[in-house]
């Protein structure tokens, strides 16, 4: 009951408004279009793994684990390869490695804060990321390109930013969010792609596409609460640092 108490201590009065409103919506969606069962568990594990991630709790990589995990299954059945492989091979088995590494992080420094720790990446990084994502994004676009996978841009862009985003995760940068409110974007246009051309019926992806919405409109809390977060850990680093000048 105490750690109970503990967890939902540190909500503030954005978290008491949009986790009950955006698991609301997505219930009444999913009741309004008679939505299936795989994807009303997708909606409602992502939205609980965006905001737990906005938050920089450090089991949230659980929770994107199951999300994609989840998505690799409608994808398949949908026939979205590029989406399918995206988070079976490589977004899925990055948050393994996300979580393995804030587990040891926070044993090896002792830490008592359930916060993941907040990184800045260098100029240098950010070059090769930079050029890296270009590089990634030509070769997906034609390996996508030759599944003769649908919404074709939208998802080479989905991919890489995915990537992006996961990779930025994994290093604990809080620009992780730009990256996933772009795949946000892209992910709305591939699952209504099917539904303007005609090929399939709301209720395969409305509910997909509205969950899409409510992540992108997190993720911008998500980069003010991790700004937040950053300053706080530097501050309280800084003080120790000058703590163990002063004992010098």
């Amino acid at each position: 009951m105490e750690k109970i108490k503990n967890f939902f201590k540190n909500f503030n009065l954005y978290d008491m408004i949009f986790l009950p409103i955006a698991l609301v919506s997505v219930l009444t969606v999913s009741i309004v279009f008679k939505s299936d069962a795989l994807s009303i568990a997708y909606s409602f594990i992502a939205i609980l793994s965006v905001f737990f991630l906005s938050k920089g709790y450090i089991f949230a990589p659980i929770f994107l684990i199951c999300q994609y995990l989840l998505y690799c299954t409608q994808s398949f059945l949908q026939g979205v390869w590029g989406e399918f492989f995206l988070n079976l091979a490589i977004l899925t088995p990055l948050q393994i490695a996300t979580f393995i590494i804030n587990i040891i992080n926070k044993k090896k420094n002792k830490i008592t804060s359930q916060e993941m720790k907040v990184n800045s990446i260098k100029w240098k990084e950010w070059l090769c990321i930079i050029c890296a994502f270009g590089a990634l994004w030509a070769g997906v676009y034609f390996a996508l390109r030759a599944l003769n996978t649908i919404a074709l841009v939208p998802c080479t862009f989905s991919f890489t930013f995915a990537i992006l985003a996961n990779y930025l995760t994994l290093r604990g940068n809080k620009f992780q969010f730009i990256a996933f409110m772009a795949t946000s974007i892209c992910g709305c246009f591939i699952w209504l792609t099917p539904l303007f051309q005609g090929t399939a019926n709301a209720t395969d992806f409305i509910i997909i596409a509205v969950t899409f919405v409510l992540m992108f409109a997190n993720n911008i809390y998500g980069i003010i609460n991790w700004n937040r977060m950053y300053k706080e850990q530097k501050g309280k680093e800084n003080f120790i640092l000058k703590e163990k000048t002063e004992e010098i």
